[in-house]
């Protein structure tokens, strides 16, 4: 049931999964941040941001962060846990098991990559007949707003 569907109509689909898709990351992330208590200062969470652009013809997702909150939050996060290593060690007399511990600080690229098979089968599959007719409505809507 294969619908033959303008190029405008799919891009404009595209660009509307790309949109609910950045609005879903950056939740994602904001809650992974708050999770896993990598916030110190709070300029990463809040500085979070999705944007769709045009790349040439082809709507592009961009996620956007503060660079200067990122190290501010990994390095408090990471100066919060090694005391308690050092602390332990001391204790138990026990040496740091690395591969136990691992690096926690991933919390970007996990999640990000998390969504992208979901992301993937939505644009594949998620133009439905109903969806096509309310991206139609949007698009005469333009079309008379010009």
């Amino acid at each position: 049931m294969a619908q033959d569907y303008s190029d405008e109509l799919k891009w404009l689909f595209i660009e509307s999964e790309l949109e609910k898709h950045g609005k879903w990351l950056c939740d994602e992330l904001t809650e992974v941040l708050k999770k896993r208590q990598i916030v110190e200062s709070g300029q990463l969470s809040d500085s979070l941001e999705s944007d769709t652009f045009y790349r040439g013809k082809e709507p592009v997702l961009g996620v956007g962060m503060l660079e200067r909150g990122r190290f501010i939050d990994i390095r408090s996060y990471r100066r919060k846990h090694t005391s308690w290593r050092a602390l332990n060690n001391e204790i138990w007399g026990i040496k740091e098991n690395r591969k136990a511990m691992g690096k926690r600080t991933q919390w970007y690229a996990q999640n990000m990559y998390k969504g992208l098979n979901h992301l993937i089968s939505r644009v594949m599959y998620g133009l439905t007949d109903t969806e096509a007719e309310r991206l139609k409505a949007i698009l005469e809507n333009k079309k008379q707003i010009y």
